[in-house]
């Protein structure tokens, strides 16, 4: 069984990987705004194409990284009701 220290390392690990999501995410969106307002060019509609397909992949990763903390709460609240 996993210890205390190790589930809320993991959890804190999780919160860091989320908030570089988030992170990643929010510029993304500013690049998408940028380029949507001025799709001229081939290369910018590429890139805006690209863009939005790693968008949705950065909220996909971010749904994962909130269902592990969830999992790791929810074994730190059965090791409470253990002890």
């Amino acid at each position: 069984m996993i210890d205390r220290d190790t589930i809320k390392t993991l959890i804190a690990n999780s919160q860091d990987t989320r908030k570089n999501f988030w992170t990643a995410f929010i510029v993304l969106t500013g690049a998408i705004g940028a380029l949507l307002m001025n799709i001229d060019t081939t290369l910018k509609l590429v890139l805006f194409v690209i863009s939005s397909i790693a968008e949705i992949a950065l909220v996909y990763f971010i749904m994962n990284v909130n269902n592990d903390i969830s999992k790791n709460l929810n074994m730190l609240i059965k090791l409470d009701k253990e002890e």
